[in-house]
């Protein structure tokens, strides 16, 4: 079934780009490949047809926070024309235009509906203690006012 640019395959429970918009991005992200600099208008579009995919390509946002980031760091819509050019030259986007040229990763899809979690944790604190709750599991406790100020490390 197709719906809004999305494939929904009942019989398996996945849903995916449809076929059009899945070769849509791979065109686009082919054709940066081959750039060292592009239009910041067309790098806005590039992601901006990315973004759509954010519930059907599994690390979607992962996959396109490089390309966003490079557009937010040197561009700016207040000031710069949208003919600004970018460059492509970094490695750190290379990876992420790699994943989105190709079509295996891009129409793999994922489950319609999302798996319960195995476990649930719940955390808190305070100025004045601290709790976590994994049930059954529990763990608490107070904090010193030194403690209070100071960030937490998770290990």
């Amino acid at each position: 079934m197709l719906h809004l640019g999305a494939l929904i395959d009942m019989a398996r429970g996945l849903v995916f780009p449809s076929p059009a918009r899945t070769e849509k991005i791979i065109h686009a992200t082919q054709a940066l490949l081959d750039l060292t600099q592009v239009s910041a208008l067309r790098l806005h579009q590039v992601t901006g047809l990315l973004a759509f995919c954010h519930a059907l390509v599994p690390l979607c946002m992962f996959h396109l926070r490089p390309l966003s980031n490079l557009l937010r760091g040197v561009f700016n819509m207040r000031v710069d024309l949208t003919s600004k050019l970018i460059p492509l030259s970094s490695l750190v986007i290379q990876s992420p235009l790699e994943f989105w040229s190709r079509s295996d990763l891009v129409s793999q899809g994922v489950p319609f509906q999302p798996l319960p979690p195995s476990r649930v944790l719940t955390m808190d604190a305070s100025s004045y203690g601290w709790g976590a709750v994994c049930s059954p599991l529990m763990a608490r406790g107070v904090q010193s006012s030194d403690q209070s100020f100071s960030p937490y490390k998770i290990s």
